[in-house]
């Protein structure tokens, strides 16, 4: 099972990231306490191993944002969470990443040509967990929504190839290596 930590926005998070090595990071983009800027972004990237590969997080953007953000080699891979649809997804594959799909968990849609869904709270980004076992699909996906060190051991048996997690591994509002180093602990079940 691998693990994405998402909402990085702190410099001081990096060697905690490094240390522990996540199987994805991910930066947000759009409208949130944990909105990066590009250049925050770009700083972020550098600091952190070159092996670790980067998602972008993405809520209705311009296409030539999300090809910036690409070509100058700050994501890897492209995570759209908004109301984005088949034409939006297929120009975003055209630049030769891998595709994220948001949905709602009690909405789950059919697109093609993305590389995984990623199931969420009907609230995407709201921290606030669901039944996992709601969720039940014939493809590889990503869970995510409140997940936390309370139920992280249920969330691994969901099914889920990817569990993404971002408040369940901060505290007062801010990442906490110890929180992380757990989580990627139990998660790699090292």
């Amino acid at each position: 099972m691998k693990i994405k930590i998402c909402g990085i926005s702190s410099l001081d998070t990096i060697p905690v990231l490094n240390e522990v090595r996540p199987d994805y990071v991910g930066f947000v983009f759009a409208k949130s306490k944990r909105q990066v800027t590009l250049e925050k972004a770009k700083a972020l990237r550098k600091a952190l191993d070159r092996e670790i590969p980067t998602v972008g997080v993405f809520v209705n953007a311009d296409l030539n944002f999300i090809k910036q953000c690409v070509d100058e080699d700050v994501i890897s891979i492209v995570q759209l969470h908004g109301q984005e649809d088949q034409n939006d997804i297929d120009e975003v594959k055209k630049l030769g990443v891998t595709v994220i799909k948001a949905v709602s968990y009690d909405e789950i849609k059919s697109y093609h040509n993305i590389d995984y869904l990623l199931v969420d709270n009907q609230v995407a980004g709201s921290g606030q967990s669901y039944d996992y076992t709601q969720v039940h699909l014939d493809r590889p996906y990503i869970l995510a929504g409140g997940l936390n060190i309370d139920n992280i051991e249920e969330a691994t048996k969901s099914g889920a190839e990817i569990l993404d997690l971002s408040s369940g591994v901060e505290t007062n509002g801010t990442k906490d290596p110890e929180k992380i180093r757990e989580i990627v602990r139990r998660v790699h079940h090292e």
